[in-house]
């Protein structure tokens, strides 16, 4: 804990991340099991019924899956026609300070998955969830090529480890 600074970083570590920490060759193994278990079965509550029905409880989700990554990385959760979710995708990965995703392979993975409308998620490992210039011109360019094939990109979530913004209730949408 003191290595990491929180239980949800613990979790969020690679195996080998955790070997390296003091005193944790024996927990590396098990922990990285015990979060995919966890998420799983937040996913699984998820599913149950329309995702934007519990707020709460998709953001709680979405904080325990990214808050604590150390890069940013952008997911896209797909739902279908009653946004119910399909899949929740990690789609990219980048650096410290920067995650670019492109529009094409999105709407291609939606296309696949018969998904009727999706929601972008991606961290900021700063802290600081406000969106970028570059997040909302490239949430422009996502919301006008899904709209091609009626896509709807329902919004755009930024994720830290303590907070969510939510560029449709910020006016980016």
């Amino acid at each position: 804990m003191r290595e990491f600074g929180s239980l949800a970083a613990v979790l969020a570590a690679s195996a080998g991340r955790l070997r390296a920490a003091s005193g944790c060759d024996r927990a590396a193994a098990g922990l990285p099991a015990v979060h995919r278990a966890m998420l799983r079965s937040l996913e699984s509550e998820l599913s149950e019924r329309p995702l934007l029905s519990s707020t709460d409880a998709l953001l709680h989700y979405l904080r325990s899956d990214m808050g604590s990554l150390p890069v940013e990385a952008v997911h896209v959760l797909f739902l279908d026609a009653t946004l119910r979710l399909i899949r929740n995708e990690p789609m990219f990965h980048g650096t410290i300070g920067e995650c670019p995703f492109y529009a094409r392979e999105v709407v291609r993975r939606g296309l696949e998955l018969g998904a009727a409308s999706l929601i972008l998620v991606h961290n900021h490992p700063s802290g600081d969830p406000t969106p970028s210039r570059d997040d909302r011109k490239r949430t422009r360019e996502l919301i006008d090529a899904a709209r091609l094939f009626d896509i709807q990109v329902v919004d755009h979530l930024i994720i830290s480890r303590t907070e969510c913004r939510s560029m449709r209730a910020m006016g980016f949408l």
